[in-house]
């Protein structure tokens, strides 16, 4: 992910632990030596780090790896950018499959929209007040209730308006 930082922008600083990096005491104290438009930290290192980068001024954040944390409420990259508070850009980004559950795009809608979307819900209440039932096990036969994870049809407007103000999904043929 380095190197594809680079080649977005050529300037692009890489704060970390690795030999090409700079550490995050050294860019802190002297950011006018590093001015670049693209500062990358990654997910862990930030999460070691949060009480420097804090007070960074950054006005924008991207989160890779997205797939791993963000989608669950209690992650601390979660709880690490909500107390940052609202900054004007924001992105997670992941070339894996992110979700699991519709209830995991609640979170990042959450996160990205600074909780004024959903945020003053947990993924239970979620669950609850937007989803309904698989009904795929009792079209097998099955005698049990499925999964919920059938979005009810009440709330698929709202769910699809919200996704479509804050996802890009880039295809193929995008990247």
């Amino acid at each position: 992910w380095a190197q594809a930082a680079r080649d977005f922008d050529d300037g692009a600083i890489i704060v970390g632990t690795g030999k090409n990096h700079v550490s995050a005491k050294e860019y802190l104290a002297h950011p006018e030596k590093y001015r670049s438009s693209l500062v990358v930290i990654g997910p862990q290192y930030l999460l070691a780090n949060k009480n420097l980068f804090k007070d960074g001024g950054f006005d924008s954040w991207a989160v890779d790896e997205a797939h791993i944390g963000p989608r669950n409420e209690d992650a601390q990259i979660n709880h690490l950018l909500k107390e940052w508070g609202p900054v004007p850009v924001k992105a997670f980004l992941t070339g894996t499959p992110m979700t699991t559950s519709p209830v995991d795009f609640k979170e990042y809608i959450s996160i990205l929209s600074d909780g004024a979307v959903w945020g003053d819900l947990t993924d239970a209440q979620w669950s609850e007040a937007y989803l309904d039932y698989s009904p795929v096990p009792a079209a097998l036969g099955g005698t049990g209730k499925g999964p919920k994870v059938q979005l009810k049809a009440s709330s698929r407007p709202e769910v699809a308006q919200s996704i479509a103000k804050y996802a890009h999904i880039a295809l193929s043929q995008d990247v």
